[in-house]
């Protein structure tokens, strides 16, 4: 196989020195955190890089939040295909909250409506924990676990999907990443009625406190573990909504309950991680009223001018929009004159067709006609930096016990920046990821903490029939033969910008996401979620006797029977994709080689990707 020299991050980007012109100066925050000695055999911080036995580290990062819902064999089965893959980190949840006790499958907490809670420490609760830790680390790999979800459907199970050809297949509970408990399972328990009251309530609180101190100390001298991710995008809007409590989840809620959450997580285990596990939402508004800053401190502008050919500005509102604008234009300007080029030729006779360019150079996979170029929208932060979830990511990451930075990107689900008119569908959503990535690293410069994609999909045409939103109980396509090829806006439909697309088109797309990520110096990326094939029936009921069953536990309730794991709509397991995310892992592997801290991108990982078809 062949391996690449580094390239600087400019030969990746799309015009990159002016796209991250206005990335801010050094900063410092107000407390220093305390990191794990050197000598430990745990994964530790320094400065904005993983550490290792000494050394920086980069992970590739497997989500399969269904683990524990396996058998053994299964998990076994699962985790030796992940390692395969170069990839060295797999992300699973670590709750599984239920309000009845059910006849079958993994429980790990009851939170009955009598008001009773029971931790279940057994075979069928909390041990799956242990087997997927246990097996990880046969397998060389570490584990990051979920402690709880801000999606908490109810009653999101024996799901039964339609496919094009008439096939039904069985999505029963635990298929779905929502149908697990949750932030909102703790608020119904406490007799709450908003989402938000999960941040604000301290009696429920204190309930998920409870349950994280049953957990943890059971895991804290584990080597497999990688870190403890406090919330699976946590932000105050969710399931249950109350009108009358809106305004009273904000952004100093959500940072506080961190701080809380976070130093309770390090006393019951100082050897592990712990991350925030959000979006990577932002509060970037000037109003110290709408966003106050409780840990993050901006340090004084430096005396010494920036090394040359550095542009530093800091993250401000202004500064955002600014860049906006100006990207805006260039594109607009490019879109005009391919268009005129185009013109010209027919105008000698060449009728050669067309076709526009993505922002990596290659031939985009959509839209095969001439973007119009047209007028401008206002400009505004949009939700995803002025605060309007909740989440302010500068001021959570300079909390002392939150160990790095997560991020996460959903297109089909969210909107990370209004849409440039003069791009496609496909070349938004690459360009949103480049500009929400460097977003990100201007943050981890910040507070001098690494950057970890905890998380990122799109939705496929294949996979389409599948996919119920995280904060959703029902299939968004029912209809497999209805599903749309061209985006859904916010106001129509569930997908925001971004329509199912096609397997070419999806591993283009996420080639272009991983490069870019790589090129942001993200230090562990994750692809959601992993495919799995090849998994084995379990026991067929449930009255076979314990000590019959292949794993020594009776846990049935994923269809395995099909060979394959659950499916929300963002599987990964097309040869296609898979190549793509282990050429990112190679990527990433050779990163951790060179040994470079702050390594950039090697070169494209079509060309690794090629060599994986190739062996």
């Amino acid at each position: 196989m062949r391996f690449f020299a580094a390239l600087a991050a400019s030969a990746v980007l799309f015009d990159s020195a002016a796209a991250t012109a206005w990335l801010p100066t050094r900063t410092v925050v107000n407390e220093a955190r305390s990191n794990t000695p050197p000598s430990s055999p745990f994964v530790t911080v320094q400065g904005a890089n993983f550490m290792k036995d000494g050394k920086p580290m980069k992970f590739s990062v497997a989500d399969a939040y269904w683990l524990s819902q396996l058998t053994d064999e299964n998990i076994n089965t699962t985790l030796k295909d992940i390692a395969s893959k170069n990839i060295t980190v797999v992300r699973a949840w670590a709750f599984n909250d239920v309000s009845e006790v059910p006849e079958t499958g993994a429980w790990f907490q009851l939170l009955a409506k009598n008001g009773t809670r029971i931790f279940n420490n057994g075979t069928n609760g909390v041990q799956r924990l242990r087997v997927i830790a246990d097996i990880a680390q046969e397998n060389n790999l570490t584990v990051q676990f979920v402690l709880t979800n801000n999606w908490s459907a109810n009653n999101i199970s024996n799901i039964t999907v339609t496919l094009a050809n008439g096939t039904k297949v069985n999505s029963p509970r635990g298929s779905y990443s929502n149908g697990y408990g949750g932030s909102d399972a703790y608020v119904m328990f406490n007799n709450g009625s908003d989402h938000g009251e999960f941040f604000t309530n301290q009696t429920i609180i204190s309930t998920f406190m409870d349950g994280l101190t049953d957990l943890i100390p059971q895991f804290a001298n584990h080597k497999a573990i990688l870190s403890w991710e406090i919330a699976n995008d946590p932000r105050c809007n969710g399931t249950l909504s109350n009108p009358d409590l809106a305004g009273q989840c904000t952004t100093t809620s959500v940072t506080l309950w961190h701080q809380q959450i976070s130093a309770h997580v390090k006393s019951l285990d100082p050897n592990h991680l712990v991350a925030s596990g959000s979006q990577g939402f932002m509060c970037q508004v000037p109003s110290t009223t709408v966003c106050p800053k409780f840990f993050f401190t901006q340090a004084p502008a430096p005396v010494t001018s920036p090394a040359p050919g550095l542009r530093r500005r800091s993250l401000t509102e202004k500064s955002i929009i600014a860049e906006r604008n100006a990207r805006w234009k260039r594109t607009a300007a490019a879109a005009k004159q391919q268009q005129d080029n185009a013109v010209e030729k027919r105008a000698r006779g060449v009728f050669d067709r067309w076709v526009p360019r993505s922002l990596f150079g290659r031939e985009a996979a959509a839209d095969p006609v001439p973007v119009q170029v047209k007028k401008r929208q206002s400009m505004t932060l949009g939700p995803s930096m002025d605060g309007s979830f909740g989440v302010d990511s500068l001021d959570i990451g300079a909390i002392p016990n939150i160990s790095y930075l997560t991020t996460q990107f959903f297109p089909d689900q969210n909107v990370y920046e209004p849409p440039d008119p003069s791009l496609s569908s496909l070349n938004n959503t690459i360009n949103a990821a480049i500009q929400w990535f460097s977003a990100q690293a201007a943050i981890s410069r910040m507070v001098d903490k690494p950057v970890f994609l905890t998380g990122f999909g799109l939705v496929s045409l294949d996979n389409a029939p599948f996919f119920i939103p995280f904060n959703g109980t029902s299939l968004t396509f029912p209809n497999a033969s209805a599903i749309p090829t061209t985006p859904i806006g916010p106001q129509v439909g569930v997908l925001q910008g971004q329509a199912p697309v096609n397997d070419s088109t999806q591993a283009l797309a996420y080639q272009s996401i991983l490069e870019a990520a790589i090129a942001n110096s993200f230090s562990a990326i994750t692809v959601h979620q992993w495919g799995q094939g090849n998994l084995q029936p379990a026991p067929p009921t449930p009255t076979q006797a314990i000590s019959n069953a292949p794993s020594g536990v009776f846990v049935p309730d994923l269809p395995a029977t099909q060979g394959s794991s659950p499916n929300d709509g963002y599987q990964a397991i097309s040869p296609q994709i898979q190549a793509v995310v282990q050429a990112a892992a190679i990527n990433l592997q050779l990163a951790n080689e060179i040994s470079i801290p702050q390594f950039a991108a090697v070169t494209p990982l079509l060309d690794t990707v090629n060599d994986i078809y190739m062996l």
